[in-house]
């Protein structure tokens, strides 16, 4: 556990992950600065629970941008040109994120229906999620979550078009709702 703070850029020139955080209750502050790969690899993983990443950007990673497991938070992060934007588990908040041209979806929630008196739904709120997936004809957000406040996805700011959309969200979830006065 701990933070810690990016005191510069740093490029990957390997097809590994750039930064990997194995240990829970950690907050990494890109402090301004950027992961920038070079088409292969992927930027940040996070693989124990309650991990907060923010302020800076991750760009050009062939896999996915930033992947993180339950409980975490993604704030004020440009991801671009990535494969997956971002990955977030259950719990998690991705929030005032830029998240654009990731050749595969912007945002990535897990697939499944939060079981009862289990993992709960992630949220997403004041996100600019655009031009992934192959354009903007094309679903930018998949998997289990629920929109918090405003988002722009593609050519809408309806991220919650329902399963089988083309714009916004793809999820089965039947009781997934908008809460513009949800402040997280």
């Amino acid at each position: 556990s701990g933070s810690y703070r990016l005191q510069g850029n740093i490029v990957v020139q390997h097809s590994g992950v750039a930064i990997e955080i194995a240990a829970p209750n950690v907050t990494l502050d890109l402090n301004g600065y950027s992961v920038l790969g070079l088409g292969t690899g992927s930027g940040i993983v996070a693989w124990a629970h309650d991990t907060t990443i923010m302020n800076g950007s991750v760009v050009d990673m062939g896999g996915t941008g930033i992947e993180c497991f339950d409980g975490c938070r993604i704030e004020k992060m440009r991801v671009a040109r990535c494969g997956i934007g971002i990955a977030a588990g259950y719990n998690s908040l991705i929030k005032d994120n830029v998240i654009t041209f990731n050749s595969n979806h912007g945002l990535l929630f897990p697939p499944f229906d939060p079981v009862p008196n289990g993992p709960g739904y992630s949220g997403f709120s004041n996100n600019v999620i655009n031009e992934n997936n192959g354009g903007n004809d094309y679903a930018q957000i998949e998997g289990y979550a629920i929109e918090i406040g405003t988002n722009i996805c593609g050519n809408t700011t309806d991220c919650l078009a329902g399963a089988g959309s083309i714009d916004g969200i793809v999820s089965a979830a039947s009781d997934t709702t908008t809460n513009d006065s949800a402040d997280k």
